[in-house]
C-alpha cells in the first residue's frame, strides 16, 4: 500500500535542492506538528532539507512583510538555490488575501521554484487547468474560514467587554487582573498584580482560598469581601493558565494603594496646568513609579484618557490593519486609506464599555470630565489619532527637529546601537519614522545614535561661541574677513550706517564727521561719527516732536476738565489724532542704526552666555531659537554578494530658521563632519555650504 504523504511523479525528488517552511501565528503555538508532517515526508519521499533552508516563522498570515523567515526565503528563491518548497498544509504558507498568495505564486514560478503541500499532496504552482482551480478554491476557502474565525472571536470580545470580562491581558495602570468563574462572580480565584510592564513582563500572583469569597450589590459593585491568600508567586513571568471556557479576568482596583494615589495626583497636576512631562518629573520626585520606571510622557497621556478611572474599562480605542467600529451594536469593517496611520484612534462612542460600572470611581468624575474636556481641546498633528508630536524635551535636545533625509519626515526615538569608539558600548538612537510607521515598506532604516549626535551638537555651539567672540571682540575685522558674517543683520545695519555717513559728506546741505580719531577702533569711530551726524540731522525734528507732546498734553487737560460741547470734542480728537499720528512717523526716525546693532551686540552676549551656563535640558530650548531642522547625511554603500545597502553617517546637517535672531550667527546651513575613525579624518570638522578655511574652521 503506498504512503499518502509520498508524491506521484509530480512532487520534489531526490535530485532536487529543497527547502521547507513552517509557521504558527503566535510564540505560544508549537511548530513540532507541521515539523513532523514534513519530516516523515522528507524521509519516504528520500529528499533533503539542509539546515539553511529550513525556514520557520511566529507570526500572523497576513503580516508577510513582518515574517524574518519568510522574507529570506524569497530572496533564497531570488537567487535560484532552491527546486522546491516544501510546506505542511495550504494554509501554513499564510496569506492575507487571495490575490497575494497569486502575488508569490508568480514569484516562485518567474524563478523557477515550486511549492508542494505535504497534506493536500498538491504542487501549488502546477499550471493544469485543474490544478489552477483547485488552488483558486482552497486560497478562497482559506481566508474565508480565517474572517469567519476572526468576526467570531470579536463578536464573542464585544459580548465580554459589555458584560464587564477583560477582553485583553494588559491591565490599566492603578488596576489589577482578578479571575472568576463565568457563572459565580462572588468567588475570585486569584489576582494577577503587573510589577513590569516593559518586556519581559513580570507579574506577582495572589492565589485565594476556597473559601475566599466577595458580596455584590445589585449593580454587580463589590460592598465586602472576606479573602484569604493561600499563596503567592513573588515574581512571574508569564500569567497563570486557565481555563478560557470557564473563567475569565475582570478589572479591579490594584492591591497597590500607591498607584491609585499616583493616579489621583496625575488628574490633579493636570487640572492645574501642568503638562505631561511636567507631571511625570513631579510625580518621580515624590516617588511614584510607573511600575519599576519614571512615567513616560504618552504614558501620562494615556493614562489621563482612559475612561477605566471610572469604572468603566474601555475595549477597542484603537485600531491596527483591517480594523472594525461599532455601529448600530455591530461590527463593522471600515476601508483604511492609503493616508491612514497605522494606528487609528476611535471616537469614543465607537468602543467597547461594560453595559454597568464594574468599581466605584478611582478619579472623582467631575476631575475625570474637567480633564477629558482639557485634553480634547489640544492641538493634533494627526486628528485620527491622539499622540501630539513632541519638538525639543530634555529626552533628546534634537527630539522633533531631526528629519530623515530621505523622507523629510520626523526621526523618531529607538531603542539602541553600538557607539562609535566605544568597544561595543551601546547608544540610544533614533530611526526613521516613516520606516517603522509604514511596517518597514516605504523608506529606509536610517539610524543614527545619540554619540553622534551629541558630538555634532556640541561642535555647533562651540563653533557658534567662537563666531559670537569674535565678533563682539574685533567687529570690524569680523564683519570684514570671514564668509558667514557677510549675510548677518549686524553686517547689514553697519553698511546702513556707513552708506549714510558717506551720503552725508556727499551733500552740500549737511555736515558729517569724518572719524580720524587714531587712538579708538575704526568700529568705535565710526559709531561716533555717525551718532553726532544723526543728532544734527533730527535736532528739528526732535523740537517738532517736542512740541507734539506738549500740545498732546495741553488737549488732554483740556478734556479732563470736560467740555460740555461735542462739537468742540469732536474737533479735540481730530486734533489729538493728528499729532499722534506724526507722532507715530517721527518716533522712529529719530532712533540711530546705531542703537540697532548696539541691541544686537547685547543679544550676541547674553546667547554666548546660555551656551557656556547650558546644559542638556536647555540645550534644546537654545538650539530652538535658531534651529528649523537637522538632517542626518549618510555615504549609502552596496556591501557584500547580494548588494546589501549600507548607510554610513557623514555629516548632521543644521539648518537655521529664517528670523533675524538666527541669521546673526547661522545665516546659512551648517555641516558638522561625523566621519568616523579609521575613515578618513577623526576629527570632526564644522563645514559651511558656502566656504571654509583650510583648517576647516568657519571662514
Amino acid at each position: 500500500m503506498s504512503d499518502p504523504f509520498l508524491p506521484i511523479g509530480r512532487g520534489p525528488q531526490p535530485i532536487d535542492r529543497c527547502g521547507w517552511y513552517l509557521r504558527v501565528s503566535t510564540p505560544k503555538q508549537k511548530l513540532e506538528h507541521q515539523r513532523e508532517h514534513v519530516v516523515r515526508f522528507a524521509e519516504q519521499a528520500a529528499v533533503d532539507f539542509p539546515a539553511e533552508y529550513r525556514f520557520e516563522d511566529m507570526e500572523k498570515r497576513h503580516k508577510s512583510e513582518k515574517r524574518r523567515e519568510f522574507q529570506r526565503l524569497l530572496a533564497v528563491v531570488k537567487a535560484r538555490k532552491l527546486d522546491w518548497i516544501v510546506i505542511c498544509s495550504f494554509d501554513r504558507w499564510g496569506v492575507a488575501d487571495v490575490d497575494e498568495f497569486f502575488e508569490f505564486r508568480r514569484i516562485l514560478i518567474t524563478h523557477d521554484v515550486q511549492l508542494w503541500s505535504v497534506v493536500d499532496q498538491m504542487n501549488l504552482t502546477g499550471i493544469t487547468e485543474g490544478d489552477y482551480f483547485r488552488i483558486v478554491a482552497m486560497a478562497i476557502g482559506a481566508t474565508k474560514y480565517v474572517e469567519q474565525m476572526a468576526e467570531k472571536n470579536i463578536l464573542k470580545m464585544i459580548e465580554m467587554a459589555k458584560q464587564g470580562w477583560a477582553a485583553t491581558g494588559n491591565a490599566p495602570y492603578g488596576t489589577d487582573l482578578v479571575c472568576y468563574p463565568l457563572h459565580d462572580l462572588t468567588r475570585p480565584l486569584f489576582r494577577v498584580v503587573r510589577t513590569r510592564y516593559v518586556r519581559p513582563s513580570k507579574y506577582r500572583i495572589l492565589h485565594f482560598t476556597a473559601e475566599s469569597r466577595v458580596e455584590r450589590d445589585s449593580q454587580g459593585l463589590i460592598i465586602a469581601h472576606r479573602l484569604q491568600v493561600a499563596t503567592v508567586e513573588a515574581e512571574s513571568m508569564r500569567m497563570p493558565l486557565r481555563d478560557k471556557k470557564a473563567t475569565g479576568y475582570r478589572f479591579e482596583p490594584s492591591v497597590e494603594t500607591d498607584r491609585l494615589v499616583a493616579v489621583q495626583k496625575m488628574f490633579e497636576l493636570y487640572d492645574s496646568g501642568l503638562n505631561f512631562t511636567e507631571i511625570s518629573g513631579r510625580l518621580w520626585e515624590q516617588g511614584y513609579k510607573h511600575y519599576d520606571k519614571e512615567f513616560l510622557y504618552h504614558g501620562v497621556e494615556t493614562i489621563l484618557a482612559n475612561p477605566v478611572y471610572l469604572g468603566e474599562p474601555a475595549w477597542g480605542k484603537v485600531g491596527v490593519g483591517v480594523y472594525r467600529i461599532l455601529h448600530g451594536g455591530a461590527p463593522t469593517i471600515i476601508r483604511r486609506k492609503a493616508s491612514d496611520t497605522l494606528v487609528i484612534r476611535k471616537r469614543e462612542d465607537q468602543a467597547i464599555k461594560p453595559l454597568h460600572p464594574l468599581f466605584a470611581p478611582i478619579v472623582h468624575p467631575d476631575l475625570w470630565r474637567r480633564v477629558h474636556d482639557r485634553l480634547a481641546g489640544r492641538a493634533r498633528t494627526n486628528p485620527q489619532f491622539g499622540k501630539r508630536r513632541t519638538r525639543t524635551r530634555t529626552t533628546h535636545p534634537l527630539n522633533g527637529i531631526l528629519f530623515c533625509p530621505d523622507c523629510d519626515t520626523p526621526m523618531v526615538l529607538g531603542s539602541s546601537m553600538p557607539a562609535a569608539g566605544q568597544g561595543g558600548k551601546k547608544t540610544r538612537c533614533f530611526n526613521c519614522g516613516t520606516y517603522r510607521r509604514c511596517s518597514r515598506r516605504e523608506c529606509y532604516a536610517n539610524t543614527v545614535g545619540w554619540d553622534r549626535l551629541d558630538s555634532a551638537v556640541e561642535k555647533l555651539l562651540e563653533t557658534v561661541k567662537g563666531r559670537i567672540g569674535r565678533l563682539i571682540a574685533n567687529p570690524q575685522k569680523t564683519l570684514g574677513e570671514e564668509l558667514w558674517a557677510k549675510e548677518c543683520e549686524l553686517t547689514h545695519v553697519m553698511e546702513s550706517i556707513a552708506r549714510e555717513l558717506l551720503d552725508a559728506r556727499r551733500n552740500p546741505g549737511e555736515h558729517a564727521d569724518t572719524p580720524s580719531d587714531p587712538d579708538k577702533p575704526i568700529f568705535e569711530a565710526v559709531v561716533d561719527a555717525y551718532n553726532r551726524m544723526h543728532a544734527g540731522r533730527t535736532e528739528g525734528m526732535r523740537e517738532e516732536l517736542a512740541v507734539i507732546e506738549r500740545e498732546l498734553k495741553r488737549l488732554g487737560d483740556l478734556l479732563m476738565e470736560g467740555i460740555p460741547s461735542q462739537t468742540v470734542k469732536k474737533q479735540l480728537f481730530a486734533r489729538m489724532a493728528e499729532l499722534e499720528a506724526r507722532k507715530k512717523v517721527a518716533e522712529p526716525e529719530l532712533a540711530p542704526l546705531t542703537v540697532r546693532a548696539d541691541v544686537l551686540l547685547q543679544q550676541l552676549a547674553s546667547l554666548q552666555r546660555t551656551i557656556e551656563d547650558t546644559d542638556r535640558a536647555s540645550t534644546a530650548k537654545l538650539l530652538d531659537l535658531f534651529i528649523e531642522k537637522v538632517i542626518p547625511r549618510f555615504e549609502v554603500e552596496s556591501v557584500g554578494p547580494k548588494k546589501l545597502r549600507r548607510a554610513i553617517l557623514r555629516a548632521v546637517e543644521f539648518i537655521p530658521k529664517k528670523s533675524p535672531e538666527a541669521n546673526q550667527i547661522l545665516p546659512q546651513p551648517m555641516e558638522i563632519c561625523a566621519a568616523r575613525t579609521g575613515r578618513g579624518s577623526s576629527t570632526r570638522r564644522a563645514r559651511s555650504r558656502r566656504g571654509t578655511s583650510p583648517d576647516g574652521s568657519p571662514g
